[in-house]
């Protein structure tokens, strides 16, 4: 069992070895661990003076051919910055599986008290209570889910952008709103008054913060009728279903781009149309720029489908006051 201020890569390298060690970090190494697995101050420096290994980090070196990989990059940044540093912000999150992209540079996070210089490509954060962010449990050490989000929402500068990347993440499947909102309240970041201030009864049954901007922005505000979130009916579920209408709507949180989640999305818009169901898409964009848009064409599909309810404009130019009952 590893003490709270040892390194955590002790235990592997007592149980594997200091070669078997290097493979699973993809061929990089930290001077730490080289001396402590038999390697001299001479053999190291030796190495690099030949340049058969190449220096990474400050006292981090590579020792295979090539540059580090998108796995052992981001081990070397952990072996330079000290025993407790921890992978946070989009670094955290590429390492879960919360984006598919790596980022473009590595962001690690270490205890408050300690002091380790930036490198280029590297930004160290100081927190306090990192130990209380860190996900239990996996090796090498990284936030949870939840704080690597609350990490990245300092960097957008709207709460359009810091909501997309709370919906682009919940979509990963990997963290949950609940999760991120938990998180939220245990520690104070740019836009979480905002994030919270959404935690009420337009989150009940929502399955990602576009839904509930959704609900806020088009239902509410217009006084649309009040959609069933996550209705399954089969192998399907829809975001948002207006049953008495036979009207849904999906909502897409980022730009689908692979080929497989297109033909889903088709297959799944041909099934409602089986059943008889009108389904219409909206992305992020529609949401949030325009949303009295959106209310209008939802308004003018539900007229067309029997809907004699009263809706209200949000503002004096709000084009829902346009919209007529239909004889």
């Amino acid at each position: 069992m590893l003490l709270a201020d040892e390194p955590w890569w002790t235990l592997r390298l007592a149980t594997t070895g200091l070669d078997e060690l290097i493979d699973q970090q993809d061929g990089v190494v930290g001077r730490d661990q080289l001396l402590l697995g038999g390697v001299s101050e001479v053999v190291i420096r030796r190495k690099v003076r030949r340049r058969e290994w190449t220096v990474v980090w400050p006292r981090v070196y590579a020792i295979r051919p090539g540059a580090p990989t998108a796995y052992g990059n981001p081990i070397g940044a952990l072996l330079y910055s000290g025993p407790t540093a921890t992978w946070s912000h989009a670094t955290a999150a590429y390492q879960l599986g919360l984006r598919k992209t790596s980022p473009a540079g590595l962001d690690v996070s270490i205890d408050a008290t300690r002091r380790v210089r930036d490198q280029p490509g590297l930004r160290i954060h100081r927190v306090t209570r990192l130990g209380e962010r860190r996900l239990a449990g996996l090796t090498p050490p990284r936030v949870t889910g939840a704080h690597s989000v609350i990490d990245q929402l300092a960097e957008r500068p709207s709460l359009a952008r810091a909501l997309a990347l709370v919906a682009d993440s919940c979509q990963s499947r990997r963290v949950s709103l609940d999760d991120i909102l938990t998180a939220s309240h245990s520690r104070p970041h740019r836009w979480g008054a905002e994030l919270r201030a959404m935690a009420g009864d337009t989150l009940r049954g929502s399955d990602s913060i576009l839904e509930v901007m959704y609900v806020r922005d088009v239902e509410l505000r217009h006084r649309l009728p009040t959609s069933t979130r996550q209705r399954s009916l089969g192998q399907d579920i829809a975001d948002c279903s207006y049953d008495d209408f036979g009207i849904l709507v999906e909502l897409d949180g980022r730009l689908h781009l692979v080929a497989d989640r297109r033909w889903r999305d088709m297959a799944k818009d041909n099934r409602s149309a089986l059943r008889g169901e009108l389904t219409l898409r909206y992305g992020w964009f529609d949401v949030h720029q325009n949303a009295c848009g959106v209310a209008l064409q939802v308004t003018r599909v539900l007229r067309q489908r029997g809907f004699r309810g009263h809706v209200r404009p949000c503002r004096v130019a709000c084009p829902v006051s346009h919209v007529v009952i239909a004889a």
